[in-house]
């Protein structure tokens, strides 16, 4: 596959072709591209399956039907083209603070509506169902933190602090978010959690790190050290205050 577009403007010119948008779908839903029939889950290997220029789609070789890149994925039945969901697929993975379906309408010419439905089956499909766990591998230890996100009672009207009976200071308005990452490959999983006790967070390190894998951060309250710009809890909450 060629070289992938590094900017939006890339992105645009990049996915114009439609015949380009067909190859990447294939090269992502395919091993190294080659189809696969939806019918009868005939692979094509020496025997090529049928390519219809004109229609833009296959024909079985085997049971002689004929299939689109777009059957049995989230592009199926749908009115827009290719180009305008791999572009948005481009800005979902790419925007560092997160993208909404407005930017996604302004950037693509198509309504808000259709923009948000859009970005609803993006990321179904971007969801990990079956998750392997962080720290395979030697010299591989996996960091971890947790952190409070939401509003400051501060900047709150006095009305509203006494609704919620919050203090000036304090964490028990803020959601808990519990975070973990892996040096090796730089992935990061983050989910919310009820509070941060041991067993909570033991808990969610069961479930997503590898035993004998080194975990070398300590659980130390963020309000406590200073955090890093570029660090991952920064990013999340530039996303939470770019989207929201």
């Amino acid at each position: 596959m060629q070289t992938q577009p590094k900017t939006l403007t890339e992105a645009i010119r990049y996915y114009s072709n439609q015949q380009t948008c067909i190859d990447a779908v294939a090269y992502l839903r395919w091993p190294d591209g080659k189809p696969v029939c939806p019918k009868c889950n005939t692979v094509e290997g020496e025997r090529k399956h049928y390519w219809l220029n004109t229609q833009k789609r296959w024909k079985c070789y085997s049971c002689r039907k004929q299939f689109s890149v777009k059957v049995g994925s989230v592009f199926e039945d749908s009115a827009l083209s290719l180009d305008i969901w791999l572009i948005a697929l481009w800005m979902l993975c790419n925007c560092k603070n997160g993208v909404s379906s407005y930017e996604i309408g302004r950037a693509t010419g198509i309504a808000q509506k259709s923009a948000w439905f859009v970005l609803q089956r993006l990321r179904l499909v971007l969801k990990d169902v079956q998750p392997v766990p962080m720290g395979a591998g030697e010299a591989n230890p996996v960091e971890m933190d947790e952190c409070f996100i939401g509003g400051k009672p501060k900047n709150m009207h006095r009305s509203r602090r006494l609704k919620l009976k919050l203090g000036t200071n304090g964490y028990a308005e803020k959601t808990a978010v519990f975070g973990m990452l892996e040096r090796g490959s730089r992935q990061v999983r983050a989910t919310v959690i009820p509070n941060v006790k041991r067993e909570t967070l033991q808990k969610k390190i069961l479930e997503n790190v590898g035993f004998g894998v080194e975990c070398p951060a300590c659980f130390v309250p963020v309000a406590k050290r200073e955090l890093d710009k570029e660090s991952v809890w920064d990013e999340g909450r530039s996303t939470s205050l770019s989207r929201w």
